[in-house]
């Protein structure tokens, strides 16, 4: 006797739903735009977001031509939403005193600024990326501490105020200390590689550096330039460590001219070149030299030169 089995055909449509389903729920998620249509605080509410509720990590954030303001008060606060972008002339204004976490915060576009307004220490923590040009600017000579990791190809400009980089970042654009009408910009690179990997200038006379705290000294890139406005206040470059940091070339005039080898410091430092500029025990070595090491090996070198082709032992090196 044969039988025959027939297929059950009433269970695929429900399988394949089933398998839709599953596809869904897995499928990754994209976050939504939401732009900014007010100014205010726009941690903990909705207010000034285009949706009216408190920035969701299923979003990116837009601040346009607003202020985005964090809460008040010393207690610390994450921003919900998956990114923030100062995407025009928007401002992240600091009015409390509490640490500050934006996971992903982007400079993007031209005019977009950080600034302080209380008169606290403000404290940014996360990751910040400058694609063009960003501006950190404490108001009113406060104090801005940044921790975050900040990357991307663009470069910062500082003014009016105090700017403290507290880690290794890897912007490549480079960085600019400048005077605006409310004061001039003092930026403190407090950690090995603070300052990326690009060129640093001092653009005014009233303007101020400060390099410390580091394990290896190397707060300026070792290919990088920097550049002193002239007319700079003694002292106003702080070499505030025991070392030397290795960098690209030095002007001293503006960049009307360059200087690619020898050591500067201060007029009490050990540097072959001292300068009033310069403040603390550290040395600026511009350009490469050869390392203790190599030298002694070159001498070894040639002395084993010497030996060989016969010479007295008075005319070798040793």
């Amino acid at each position: 006797m044969i039988t025959t089995r027939l297929k059950n055909t009433s269970c695929l449509p429900l399988a394949g739903f089933a398998g839709f389903l599953v596809a869904s729920l897995t499928a990754p998620l994209h976050a939504d735009i939401v732009n900014a249509v007010a100014s205010g605080e726009g941690f903990t509410t909705g207010t000034i977001w285009g949706e009216e509720n408190p920035p969701s990590s299923a979003n990116d954030y837009f601040a346009g031509s607003y202020r985005v303001e964090t809460p008040s008060g010393t207690t610390d606060y994450t921003f919900g939403g998956k990114s923030l972008t100062l995407n025009g002339s928007g401002v992240l204004a600091f009015r409390g005193s509490g640490v500050v976490t934006i996971e992903d915060f982007r400079f993007g576009g031209t005019s977009g600024q950080i600034q302080n307004w209380s008169n606290n220490l403000a404290r940014l923590a996360g990751k910040i990326t400058v694609t063009s040009y960003g501006i950190i600017n404490p108001t009113n000579n406060r104090t801005i501490e940044i921790s975050s990791l900040i990357q991307g190809t663009g470069y910062l400009n500082i003014r009016n105020g105090t700017v403290q980089l507290t880690s290794a970042n890897t912007y490549s654009g480079g960085t600019d200390i400048v005077f605006n009408s409310n004061g001039n910009g003092r930026l403190e690179a407090l950690a090995d590689g603070a300052l990326g990997t690009g060129k640093v200038r001092l653009l005014d006379s009233g303007v101020s550096l400060k390099l410390s705290g580091g394990i290896t000294h190397d707060y300026i890139n070792d290919n990088a330039d920097l550049q002193l406005h002239a007319d700079l206040a003694a002292g106003a470059v702080e070499l505030s460590f025991v070392g030397t940091d290795i960098i690209g070339r030095l002007s001293l005039d503006g960049g009307a001219s360059w200087i690619t080898s020898g050591t500067y410091g201060s007029l009490t430092s050990d540097a072959q070149h001292k300068l009033a500029v310069f403040s603390g025990d550290g040395i600026l070595q511009v350009g490469a030299a050869i390392p203790e090491a190599s030298a002694s090996v070159l001498i070894v070198a040639l002395g084993t030169v010497c030996a060989t082709l016969g010479f007295r032992r008075r005319r070798c090196p040793g």
